[in-house]
């Protein structure tokens, strides 16, 4: 979480920083229940799909599929503490990648050095 908000490198969070990432965990949270359409505590693959898409993260199928395997228990289920963490995730590997792809053509080139940073940090 710290990495998400941490717009100034220093590898902590601020005051403004921590309010934005506060602000954002609330917007997750109602975002959460407002999808959990059976109150289980739990979100479904499908809803996972609408919940993510109200914080502005589409997915195609087969990426869907995959997050919802990683984060998700036995029953495919995704609780609010991992659907945190996902959208957590997320939002830090577009983010990485956008600073990686400064022209916006949806590709990026990574040396060994560079792959290992991404995948180290996001």
């Amino acid at each position: 979480m710290v990495s998400l908000m941490d717009n100034d490198g220093s590898a902590k969070l601020g005051v403004e920083e921590f309010y934005l990432l506060w602000q954002k965990i609330k917007q997750w949270q109602r975002d959460f229940i407002e999808f959990d359409t059976d109150g289980s505590g739990y979100l479904s693959s499908f809803e996972v799909r609408t919940a993510l898409g109200k914080a502005g993260i589409k997915l195609n199928n087969r990426v869907l599929q995959m997050v919802v395997m990683r984060f998700s228990d036995d029953q495919c289920q995704v609780d609010f503490d991992n659907y945190i963490c996902c959208v957590v995730r997320l939002e830090s590997m577009f983010r990485i990648f956008k600073a990686m792809d400064p022209d916006g053509s949806n590709t990026m080139d990574l040396n060994l050095a560079q792959f290992l940073l991404v995948t180290m940090t996001s």
